[in-house]
């Protein structure tokens, strides 16, 4: 079974989780501070991609055969350093990602 990420075929394995897993296998850095530091449900929004047209969390996205993932675009890269700046801003406030929404905020 295959994905597409950036344009470049895949091969994605019935353990992978998420999309954040096939990507560091393939070495492609998606960035994803709260992921790495244990949680594994999205709350930074740091690491969005986009997934046949809609944004997603590849966190908490489990890689699907014929997906085509976009990792590496301009606008994406922007609002990724937007949320890793919200996010840190928030953790150095002691919010993190502790509240409901999944904002990051308190």
């Amino acid at each position: 079974m295959h994905i597409m990420i950036d344009g470049n075929e895949v091969e994605i394995n019935k353990g992978d989780e998420n999309i954040i897993d096939v990507a560091a296998r393939e070495r492609i850095g998606i960035p994803a501070p709260c992921y790495n530091a244990g949680r594994k449900d999205g709350c930074c929004n740091a690491c969005v991609i986009e997934i046949d047209g809609e944004n997603k969390f590849a966190c908490a996205t489990k890689p699907q055969a014929g997906m085509n993932i976009i990792v590496n675009r301009e606008d994406l890269i922007q609002l990724r350093k937007e949320r890793i700046k919200e996010y840190q801003e928030n953790k150095n406030q002691g919010c993190g990602c502790e509240c409901s929404t999944n904002t990051g905020c308190c």
